[in-house]
């Protein structure tokens, strides 16, 4: 495993490129952990590190920066049944709401970095920008969402705007960068045909092809944190959302899945806090939601843990139910916990 400590200071200045290479990449090599870029001759048909490892990048954007000997498995992650069960449910809207409120809370971030100079590089003095990585992006949904919604907001007339406006991060396509990465080529397929905009790579959760320091905020939502990789890729002051089911999460389809329902509070923030992070923010995010076709509860069932843990039977009974009931509208309870973490001391 490569060390990604690459100081930020350490890394080509953008605004110096080396004449045989164009379009410095945010992505460093996997192998080992030097800056990769599009060399001048290829038309960014593959990123580069100067010790000559080459990955290429794949007709749809994304790039696979997970080599074979880090696979955990020949084709790990999602498998392309998964991802379009995913596609077809977050089509629905039911994670609308969840989707806004992350935005929300990320733009909140964003600023709230800027203003105390903690980003990672300081764009307006010819830095890097702001950069924000979706771990375990899975479809790309939650990501593109995120990036849609930082681009979109247009900065405020300056006869009207205030100085905190003026340097919100509204419509800033230059200094904010968003990045989805997941061990699940299907997902990152999927994800980069969804949003051509972000920067997606197949990479693992444990080693995201990041140099340290250049991660200003981590989004996780349903997925595995991995607190000791992240505590070496951040510095003092960057930040990470979780979201986590809570009790009552999706509870409607467990009582179909399940005998008897167990009911299992959020995670406890004991490995965020011994890899150096602390608790800044904790909200519940609460609202039932409606899947517009009973033909949704098993692709909603397939893209959670459920899928394995419940009996084949009763996931045939759910696909029965969408088969005879095509039409009706199932309520679905969405119980969730928002957690924000500061690094705020290195382990």
């Amino acid at each position: 495993m490569p060390d990604n400590k690459l100081d930020p200071a350490d890394l080509p200045d953008p605004d110096l490129p080396d004449p045989e290479w164009s379009n410095q990449s945010l992505f460093i090599c996997p192998l080992d952990g030097l800056p990769l870029a599009h060399p001048l001759n290829n038309k960014g048909n593959s990123l580069r590190c100067k010790a000559g490892h080459s990955f290429d990048v794949a007709r749809e954007g994304y790039v696979n920066l997970l080599p074979a000997q880090h696979r955990p498995s020949r084709d790990p992650g999602d498998s392309k049944a998964m991802v379009s069960a995913r596609l077809r449910v977050h089509e629905s809207g039911l994670f609308e709401p969840l989707s806004d409120t992350v935005n929300q809370l990320v733009r909140q971030q964003l600023d709230t970095l800027r203003s105390l100079n903690k980003t990672s590089h300081n764009h307006e003095k010819g830095g890097r920008p702001q950069l924000i990585v979706d771990s375990a992006c899975g479809d790309g949904y939650f990501t593109d969402r995120l990036q849609q919604s930082l681009y979109d907001i247009q900065p405020q007339p300056a006869s009207t705007a205030t100085t905190a406006s003026t340097e919100s991060t509204a419509g800033s396509k230059d200094r904010i960068k968003v990045s989805g990465t997941d061990i699940s080529k299907w997902c990152v397929r999927a994800a980069a045909k969804r949003n051509p905009n972000c920067l997606w790579a197949v990479a693992n959760n444990t080693n995201l092809p990041f140099a340290r320091g250049t991660i200003d905020i981590i989004t996780s939502l349903f997925g595995f944190p991995t607190w000791q990789a992240w505590t070496q890729l951040q510095i003092i002051g960057q930040r990470v959302l979780v979201v986590d089911a809570g009790v009552d999460h999706l509870i409607e389809l467990r009582e179909k899945l399940y005998k008897t329902v167990r009911k299992h509070a959020a995670p406890t923030h004991e490995k965020a806090i011994i890899a150096g992070y602390k608790i800044i923010r904790e909200q519940a995010c609460q609202y039932t939601g409606q899947l517009t076709s009973a033909q949704l509860l098993l692709p909603l069932a397939q893209m959670t843990p459920h899928a394995y843990r419940s009996d084949r039977e009763r996931l045939d009974q759910l696909a029965q139910l969408g088969t005879q009931d095509k039409a009706s509208t199932t309520s679905m309870t969405i119980d969730l916990v928002i957690r924000e973490y500061e690094k705020t001391n290195d382990t």
